[in-house]
């Protein structure tokens, strides 16, 4: 498909063709459509589909909560294809569906942060693009971006959009700065001054849950220490 085609005749704006054009892009990764799009699609594409719409379903239902994100997460497994639904959903128009599926996303990356990893890029670059508004998916984010970024640009990127994140108007957008920031730290020992000077300024004038979360980021260099000390 030319996508610069696409784009051309794409008149919905830019939000919307982002999400089409994305949409698109991960189509062409998991099934070679026939000739004649879009009429006849591969077997493929067919499988394609009837395994998405569960997972879309479970993205819209009328009640969410932890428990849910979390058993939806365990479903998803190790299983690319489903990965690729749920970060499809990320760059959809629903702002709810979108925040469940980062909520998803953050709840994966808690067990296994390399199956969302072949997307740290397209990720960061939507965290970096929404709006304020929508700071429960930005939270969730703030936490999944930090966890799959696994090249050193990725990570100072990352790391720029978490100081941003750390003044931002959100107590829990706040929170996953400081976390986010100092996993990044473990990872990339340039960082170190700055996650230290996040962890110290929480700690001396932030509110208790960005406290608690400034606390958490010490354990956790603790616990690197002592891994690296074991090694």
């Amino acid at each position: 498909m030319d996508l610069l085609r696409v784009t051309k005749f794409n008149k919905k704006g830019p939000a919307k063709c982002r999400a089409f054009l994305f949409s698109v892009l991960i189509l062409s990764g998991v099934s070679r459509l026939a000739d004649g799009w879009p009429g006849n699609f591969t077997g493929e594409a067919r499988l394609y589909f009837r395994r998405m719409e569960p997972l879309r379903r479970q993205l819209r239902v009328a009640r969410w909560g932890l428990p849910l994100a979390r058993a939806i997460a365990e479903e998803i497994g190790g299983d690319k294809a489903a990965v690729r639904m749920l970060v499809r959903e990320l760059f959809g128009e629903d702002v709810e569906v979108r925040k469940r599926a980062a909520d998803v996303a953050r709840r994966i990356t808690e067990a296994d942060g390399t199956l969302l990893e072949p997307y740290a890029d397209e990720l960061a670059g939507l965290l970096e693009t929404l709006p304020v508004e929508e700071s429960r998916t930005r939270w969730h984010l703030g936490l999944v971006v930090p966890r799959i970024a696994h090249t050193r640009p990725q990570r100072l990127r990352a790391a720029r959009t978490m100081s941003l994140l750390a003044e931002d108007e959100s107590n829990v957008v706040r929170c996953s700065a400081v976390e986010g920031l100092g996993l990044l730290a473990t990872k990339e020992v340039s960082l170190w001054d700055e996650a230290e000077e996040m962890v110290e300024s929480f700690l001396r004038e932030g509110t208790t849950a960005m406290k608690c979360r400034a606390r958490g980021v010490i354990r956790l260099w603790a616990r690197s220490e002592r891994r690296k000390a074991s090694h």
